[in-house]
């Protein structure tokens, strides 16, 4: 009952002060600011998501972490910090960022790194980038005018499925957490390993611009999370996971937004 009421006057207030919506900037700018509150495109840290998943993992552990699109090494960065006996995997295609995590985790003897991708062929492909060491490289070329990013440099990699990888280096156990943050291939990576879903304890991933081009939805994340009895949450700023608890249309948003699925078989 408060709630509705709260809400009405909300309502009222945002109808008064756009001068009864005639000026839509403020309407605009409030519903920007309304989905930050929700976890869309909200500005989470490195360092606020392994807090979250920390929640989940014991640090006594020697948790078997996989950091797809380790970039410069900051997420894993934080892994060592908050949870130090985990084995950590990271896989990064471009060259330049390869060698950088080489170099700064060559005295850290639970790091492995590759320097493949991870996506839905074994073999070679083309990674589209704008500047060297670029966070939004992409295997699928795409264009952002708005923003001034058109993906014009380009560099051929290695590109592995984790399923090869997850049997030939974990024998298929269980994996603790998989975080994903590679630019619009991370359901490519979640198919493949669909009939192994429910060996992984907590997945991290993203969904954001890059999805416009591969045309993935959240929907896509939902069904197949779903079926594997994951409850998926939206990452916050303000120390708070928020689940999404019934799927709908308004849960889809391509601003970047990081997203937690925790495997109910693991935690009740």
């Amino acid at each position: 009952m408060l709630n509705q009421l709260f809400s009405k006057i909300v309502k009222f207030l945002i109808l008064i002060f756009s001068g009864f919506r005639r000026n839509q900037k403020i309407i605009s700018d409030l519903i920007v600011w309304l989905n930050i509150q929700q976890g869309r495109n909200a500005p989470v840290t490195n360092e606020m998501e392994v807090r979250y998943v920390k929640e989940f993992l014991n640090v006594d552990d020697d948790n078997v972490i996989l950091d797809v699109g380790a970039h410069k090494g900051k997420y894993t960065e934080e892994v060592l910090k908050h949870l130090p006996n985990s084995k950590l995997f990271l896989f990064e295609p471009l060259k330049s960022n390869f060698e950088y995590l080489c170099e700064k985790f060559k005295n850290s003897e639970n790091v492995k790194i590759y320097n493949y991708s991870l996506s839905d062929k074994v073999g070679e492909k083309t990674i589209y980038f704008n500047t060297i060491g670029d966070s939004q490289a992409t295997l699928t070329k795409r264009e952002e005018p708005h923003r001034k990013k058109f993906f014009t440099k380009s560099e051929v990699v290695k590109s592995n499925k984790l399923s090869a990888f997850w049997d030939s280096e974990l024998d298929n156990n269980k994996i603790d957490l998989l975080k994903l943050d590679i630019e619009g291939e991370e359901f490519a990576v979640l198919s493949d390993i669909a009939v192994n879903l429910s060996k992984i304890k907590l997945i991290q991933f993203e969904i954001g611009e890059a999805n416009i081009a591969t045309k993935i939805f959240f929907k896509d994340f939902w069904e197949i999370l779903q079926e594997s009895k994951f409850k998926i949450f939206r990452y916050t700023h303000f120390n708070q996971l928020i689940q999404v608890k019934n799927y709908s249309e308004y849960e889809e948003f391509f601003r970047y937004s990081n997203f937690l699925a925790v495997n109910k078989n693991f935690y009740k």
